[in-house]
């Protein structure tokens, strides 16, 4: 994979809002190539009712296919990122729907971050992106389940279940199995002291 997982939310987000890309099949994976920012990210087949609902992907050999991909370089990440960041609406979502826009907003006002390979004591963020609180994004979870509707809904399946990224907290370390239910994934040890540590918006009791 030439992208790390984290950005899937992204690209994945672009094919949504109707971006110019294509689709390209190996008999396992799914290629989306993105012409806007000539990116690429492979998907497993099992997202293609997602991303390519009317089937329009392109057949081609395992071989052809890993030449393709070979020829989307890792320094791309970073363009599929900004592409995503730089739609019409500013903070995130359906510029028309107001209410997700608010919720957007408040999420990308949160007043704890930490930045692309910054440092906060034992944690370094190695995401290509900035990561909030967790408190932040469970608010921001919150917000979407209040407005509800699809816009608000979809948002909320792709940030925490299909394409999540992660957040920062201090709590007790966590020890989680990501073969059970979300709510009861993970377990907190209280027996050890709080520190710094990023999760995965998934692990989220949200």
């Amino acid at each position: 994979m030439m992208l790390v997982n984290n950005l899937l939310m992204a690209a994945a987000s672009l094919m949504l809002q109707n971006e110019n890309y294509q689709t390209f099949y190996s008999g396992e994976n799914i290629l989306l190539h993105i012409n806007k920012c000539q990116a690429c990210v492979v998907l497993p087949y099992e997202y293609h009712s997602i991303v390519d609902p009317g089937n329009n992907r392109t057949h081609v050999s395992p071989k052809m296919f890993q030449l393709m991909v070979s020829q989307c370089s890792q320094n791309k990440a970073t363009n599929v990122l900004n592409a995503f960041l730089r739609r019409s609406s500013k903070w995130c979502g359906n510029q028309g729907d107001k209410a997700v826009h608010q919720c957007c907003h408040e999420r990308l006002s949160c007043p704890l971050k930490l930045n692309r390979k910054q440092v906060k004591d034992n944690v370094k963020n190695e995401h290509p992106f900035t990561i909030n609180d967790c408190d932040c994004e469970l608010k921001f979870a919150k917000c979407l389940k209040k407005v509800g509707n699809d816009e608000a809904q979809q948002l909320l399946k792709y940030i925490f279940e299909v394409f999540p990224s992660a957040c920062l907290t201090y709590d007790h370390p966590f020890t989680c199995d990501s073969q059970k239910k979300n709510n009861k994934r993970c377990k907190k040890n209280t027996k050890k002291p709080k520190k710094w540590q990023i999760r995965n918006l998934s692990n989220l009791q949200t």
